[in-house]
């Protein structure tokens, strides 16, 4: 796609660019919105370097997009529930924050479209937060592979400390057995932008 607001830089032939052209300190239109909008479905994770954005800023570019999602576990210590303050080290006990391979709250009906990430302190080494297609993952596979995927069952959990603070919302909720809580589905997840298996 060609883009007349924005400027579009693939980092890698299947996820990632970098976007540049435009200043989150300011509304963005709708046009630069549908650019945007168009640049994540087509390479799914958008950096956007060199913006110095405060917390209303950063809310606001997320309304661009629709609402916000409020965590029903992860809360930020401000009492923001509109922002999850992920950090590792120092005090909090954890050397990394979300350190398994993990997709953002699967356990509700309908999960959000993403995460806008504001880096506010980077470490100088380590902390590195890595991305995976699993689109790209599943056109990958052979036919015998999709089709045993699209026919498994998928447990969608989190940590039972967690889940006990907070109900999900999702309705007639399965236990899974091979899981500390939460909802199994036979079905298979398809992407809402595209449709496409994942």
């Amino acid at each position: 796609m060609g883009f007349t607001r924005i400027e579009v830089e693939p980092l890698t032939n299947v996820l990632g660019a970098k976007v540049r052209g435009i200043d989150l300190r300011e509304p963005l239109d709708d046009e630069t919105v549908g650019e945007l909008s168009a640049a994540w479905v087509e390479h799914k994770v958008l950096f956007l370097p060199d913006q110095v954005i405060d917390r209303e800023q950063h809310k606001r570019f997320a309304l661009s997009f629709g609402e916000i999602y409020c965590h029903p576990f992860l809360k930020d210590v401000s009492s923001d529930q509109d922002v999850v303050k992920l950090y590792s080290g120092g005090d909090t006990g954890s050397r990394y924050v979300a350190e398994g391979w993990h997709t953002d709250v699967t356990f509700v009906p309908q999960p959000p479209m993403g995460s806008i990430l504001r880096t506010v302190e980077v470490p100088e080494y380590g902390g590195d937060t890595m991305w995976i297609d699993l689109e790209a993952a599943y056109a990958g596979l052979s036919p015998t592979m999709q089709e045993f995927a699209a026919a498994a069952r998928r447990c969608s959990s989190t940590p039972v400390s967690r889940a006990r603070s907070s109900a999900c919302g999702a309705p007639n909720q399965t236990r899974c057995s091979r899981c500390s809580t939460r909802t199994a589905s036979s079905r298979s997840i398809r992407s809402a932008s595209t449709g496409n298996p994942t």
